[in-house]
């Protein structure tokens, strides 16, 4: 696996999408990593399209939690598309119900897991994206 992914502008989005989709097959858990504006919900928007999920992927911002339900490669799945930002402390996370999102079979897509590091994740993967210029980016695999 690569450590990381350049994006020079957002058509090369699309490539790097699809080289995370291949991860996912063993890891459904992916935390995202980044400042504001870094581009997490776009980056997923296209994860998803890869997953040919077909609904419009919204900001999970002020819901906290958006779940998607969508029949991919014969499976049906479930996607918990996450945003911790607006909470302040592991116990809300908790109160919430992360744990069940992250140990079932769903994917489960987090924006701001800080606050939640503490819990055990199993398969997780870890995806920073660093602002590196107007339209670039940087994903690293932590």
């Amino acid at each position: 696996m690569e450590k990381e992914i350049i994006i020079n502008e957002l058509g090369d989005l699309k490539q790097a999408a699809a080289q995370i989709t291949t991860l996912l097959q063993n890891n459904r858990k992916v935390f995202f990593y980044g400042e504001v504006g870094a581009g997490k919900t776009t980056l997923i928007k296209e994860i998803c399209t890869q997953l040919e999920l077909n609904d419009e992927i919204t900001s999970p911002s002020y819901p906290i939690i958006n779940q998607y339900f969508w029949t991919y490669q014969g499976e049906e799945c479930q996607l918990n598309h996450i945003d911790l930002y607006r909470l302040d402390d592991l116990e809300e996370a908790l109160a919430i119900g992360i744990e069940d999102c992250l140990e079932d079979q769903s994917f489960c897509f987090v924006e701001w897991p800080s606050l939640i590091e503490p819990l055990e994740v199993d398969n997780l993967l870890k995806i920073k994206i660093l602002h590196t210029g107007d339209s670039s980016r940087k994903i690293l695999f932590l």
